[in-house]
């Protein structure tokens, strides 16, 4: 938890005096601010692809050009998964996470095509559904679990500009949601960790606002 922290300060320590200073770094698009959606799969990795098939989903998410290479975002989206077994065709399984996050992107080199790699941080709110294909009494039986969990995910992409004021933009991350549970066992508590993992590969728009 605490790293988590530490690295949300680091990112307004190292990026908020660019953002508060008053310079403008439009790049050509009249404005600094991005609107975005994104949609593409998301690849079970880990623990998770034991269970879960291949899902998908998307984002919407804001930009700000803080300075001609450091865009700082904030991304809610959504994405699902189904069970790799039918569970005997007696239910459906589902996993999905919605994640609210906030990063920064460092984008290289000047013109249309702009390569970049950044990382997000922050909350995905975990969702686990079963629900029953026999009635019974008139209804099918449904249950269900949420949570939430800090997450991170490095990214790479590439940014296309396609004038006057949208981006292509394309790019993989791989999304990493520790958690760890505990155990008692012969008169002793044990706990352990693990993670939920996912590569996700998105494409999308941004349009200057």
């Amino acid at each position: 938890m605490k790293r988590y922290v530490w690295a949300l300060l680091l990112l307004v320590i190292l990026f908020g005096p660019g953002v508060s200073s008053g310079q403008t770094y439009d790049q050509g698009y009249g404005s600094q601010m991005f609107v975005g959606i994104q949609a593409g799969t998301a690849i079970p990795t880990g623990d998770l692809s034991d269970n879960a098939k291949l899902g998908w989903g998307g984002q919407g998410n804001f930009e700000y050009l803080a300075t001609p290479n450091l865009s700082l975002m904030a991304t809610v989206g959504y994405y699902l998964w189904g069970a790799k077994n039918d569970l005997l065709g007696l239910a459906d399984f589902t996993f999905s996470t919605i994640p609210v996050l906030i990063g920064a992107k460092y984008l290289f080199m000047q013109g249309d095509l702009r390569p970049y790699v950044g990382a997000d941080l922050g909350i995905h709110f975990l969702k686990t559904k079963i629900s029953s294909n026999i009635n019974i009494f008139g209804s099918n039986l449904e249950e269900s679990n949420t949570e939430s969990k800090f997450g991170f995910a490095p990214m790479a992409g590439l940014r296309m500009h396609m004038p006057p004021n949208v981006d292509l933009d394309l790019n993989i991350s791989y999304n990493i949601i520790p958690s760890s549970g505990s155990t008692f066992s012969n008169g002793a508590i044990s706990t352990s960790s693990s993670s939920t993992t996912y590569l996700g590969i998105i494409v999308g728009a941004l349009i200057a606002l």
